[in-house]
């Protein structure tokens, strides 16, 4: 691509000093001379600034498959898109409660909207240990306790399981819980279109405000981008390096690895949490 662009720029500056060349008789030399000078310190400019922007713009396109960066009203508008035009969702958070309340994009994809087709979501979330540092970044960035944030949680399980058993939904649930700490860091969505096609919508956690209120980057799949990175990272999460909390089976809500974390005091609140809103 450099080449190429070198290439058009040497065409253009000889073809710019044949023509004053022609033109010498008829125009004077030293204001030639300065307009020359001119237009080869302005292609100068445009080698050293303005190429590598374009470049990389093109890099981001074309190779990255960036689609933009989306927030607000757009950003939903963008979920609510592709959600429709997907046959399964993935999505990757740490709490996600926000998410999911009334008023809330997905909440609308779910609750609001009818899309008459089975859709697929697989949902995965931070595994609730209080000791996690992760947790406890997240609970402050959302102004509330470990324990409410963790709370959240069973909150979050319970409308999932009540949507599952509803016999006129489209969508099938699966929640599962990850433990590894590598990928903590990371937030997104995937939606797999029906065409095969996969688009992601990602951002990083930021410590001061809340994740679902983060602008978030669109890429396409393809030629190895980010998204279909990501995407392997998600099946390679959920299969390897996350477990159940409350079972996926629709008529059941058994409670399972409540002691994964090895900690006494998150076991004794895992379980007492599930039975607050499990009724148990």
């Amino acid at each position: 691509m450099k080449d190429y662009f070198k290439y058009i720029i040497s065409l253009i500056i000889g073809f710019l000093g044949s023509y004053l060349a022609n033109q010498a008789p008829e125009i004077n030399l030293a204001l030639s001379f300065l307009i020359f000078c001119g237009i080869v310190f302005l292609v100068l400019l445009f080698i050293q600034y303005v190429y590598p922007i374009i470049k990389s713009y093109l890099h981001m396109v074309f190779l990255s498959k960036i689609r933009g960066l989306w927030g607000d009203k757009y950003l939903d508008k963008v979920i609510l898109n592709q959600y429709k035009n997907s046959s399964e969702i993935k999505i990757k958070v740490t709490r996600g409660i926000n998410l999911f309340k009334k008023g809330k994009v997905f909440h609308q994809c779910l609750f609001v909207e009818k899309f008459n087709e089975e859709k697929t979501i697989k949902v995965l979330l931070h595994f609730p240990c209080l000791r996690s540092i992760h947790i406890s970044e997240r609970a402050n960035a959302n102004g509330i306790p470990k324990e409410e944030y963790v709370e959240d949680l069973f909150k979050l399980l319970k409308i999932f399981k009540e949507h599952s058993r509803d016999t006129s939904q489209d969508e099938k649930i699966f929640v599962k819980f990850y433990t590894s700490k590598k990928e903590k860091e990371w937030r997104y969505y995937i939606f797999h279109k029906h065409d095969n096609d996969k688009v992601l919508l990602f951002n990083h956690y930021n410590k001061k405000i809340q994740g679902s209120k983060s602008k978030m980057l669109k890429v396409k799949g393809g030629n190895s981008s980010l998204c279909d990175d990501l995407n392997f990272t998600f099946d390679n999460l959920y299969d390897n390096s996350s477990l159940e909390l409350v079972s996926n089976l629709i008529e059941q809500d058994e409670l399972m690895h409540s002691e994964s974390c090895g900690h006494s005091e998150c076991k004794t609140l895992i379980n007492n949490l599930y039975k607050k809103h499990f009724n148990k």
